[in-house]
């Protein structure tokens, strides 16, 4: 026993306590083996993405969904290397939606995408397919690797 509490219960909220000052949420430690994991259980249809995001997807345009806290370091370490990233492929948009305080019409995208763990950022390609979910922040080349994938889809993604 530790300060009045069993073994167990302590370690318990050191755990959380430190996965808080890093940044982290338990869906971090529950949805990843790696950072190029899926979501587990998550698919929003393509058409559904052309819908709930029209002035990118619904023309045909590639974008990054960028959902995010203020409250998550791994976020705001992820958001000047998004920003970096547009500048370099203009034809890309992200869409940068806060899940603690979100926007009323955000909420849809939000729910659709089952946004409750952060960072978690979707690469979307012009048709609505999802190419790569990240749910950490990773390196800048990982993140142009992805971009480029939703820029110039492969032929069997073109042909779903």
């Amino acid at each position: 026993m530790v300060f009045g509490l069993p073994t167990r219960v302590m370690a318990t909220l050191l755990l959380i306590l430190t996965m808080a000052a890093a940044g982290c949420s338990q869906g971090d430690l529950t949805h990843k083996t790696d950072s190029s994991v899926q979501k587990t259980g998550v698919r929003v249809a393509a058409a559904d993405i052309q819908q709930l995001l029209p002035e990118t997807v619904g023309q045909g345009k590639p974008v990054i969904v960028d959902f995010y806290s203020q409250f998550c370091l791994a976020c705001q370490q992820l958001k000047p290397k998004l920003e970096k990233l547009t500048a370099k492929h203009p034809e890309l948009t992200v869409v940068r939606l806060d899940v603690q305080n979100p926007r009323p019409e955000d909420e849809p995208v939000i729910k659709a995408f089952k946004a409750t763990t952060v960072p978690y950022v979707a690469f979307i390609d012009g048709q609505g397919h999802i190419h790569k979910e990240l749910l950490e922040d990773v390196p800048v080349e990982e993140l142009e690797a992805a971009a480029l994938a939703i820029i110039k889809p492969s032929p069997s993604a073109q042909a779903q």
